[in-house]
């Protein structure tokens, strides 16, 4: 819900990043809303994955070296 503290979790491959954010819309599960980031003040574009949790909607496509 819009104030709440949330959890933006962005997941590529083995490597997990997470940082605190806040959220500013209401959403419901798989629904896009705008996330603040916590320490930097950045406003993201975010999908609601779970209770508390939201992941980043535009993640940059990862190349492997293999």
């Amino acid at each position: 819900r819009r104030g709440d503290a949330v959890r933006i979790v962005a997941r590529a491959g083995q490597v997990e990043v997470s940082m605190a954010g806040e959220a500013l819309e209401n959403g419901v599960l798989g629904a896009p809303v705008r996330v603040r980031n916590a320490s930097s003040g950045s406003v993201i574009r975010a999908r609601v994955s779970g209770a508390g949790a939201v992941q980043p909607a535009d993640l940059p496509a990862i190349q492997s070296d293999d």
